[in-house]
């Protein structure tokens, strides 16, 4: 009779948590999270478009001189490269479970005219205190004509960043 009562019970509960998981992705963490500070460099897995190869290398040195910074707080995240944090207010965090993407787009003016541009950070948890970072980042230089080097351009970045405890 007990037996039959704690399987009863269980079927019950069951669907109640599997929905709750699936409603609430961070429900399924278990103990690590994602929230927290995060840093790490990345390093050029691939660019585009450059002609110059100069200006890869110069890009590539900044990348591997930097660290990237993420804090997550809730739905809240901020992203700096340096010191200087990037696209204020723009990232949103999309997460299930132990993964998550990190992005934002945003546009603007510059001497060369218009742009857009957006960066995408792909995560996972590879331990409590280790994430696995992947980084694409396009931008397009609307006014500036195709046949120029870096009128478009893409790169990709991958790399761990360790948990930051203050």
């Amino acid at each position: 009779m007990f037996r039959r009562l704690r399987r009863v019970v269980f079927i019950a509960i069951l669907p109640i948590v599997s929905v709750m998981a699936f409603l609430n992705p961070a429900a399924g963490q278990g103990s690590g999270s994602l929230e927290g500070t995060w840093e790490g460099r990345l390093e050029f897995v691939y660019v585009s478009s450059s002609k110059d190869p100069e200006s890869n290398k110069r890009a590539k040195a900044a990348y591997a001189k930097s660290p990237f910074r993420i804090s997550i707080n809730g739905q809240r995240v901020a992203v700096y490269f340096g010191d200087e944090e990037v696209k204020p207010g723009l990232f949103q965090l999309q997460a299930y479970m132990t993964n998550a993407v990190i992005f934002a787009s945003s546009a603007g003016e510059d001497h060369d005219g218009r742009w857009v541009e957006t960066w995408n950070f792909t995560v996972t948890e590879k331990n409590s205190e280790t994430i696995i970072a992947c980084l694409s980042r396009v931008v397009n230089n609307v006014d500036r004509p195709e046949t120029s080097d870096d009128s478009k351009f893409g790169l990709i970045a991958a790399g761990e960043f360790h948990r930051v405890r203050h």
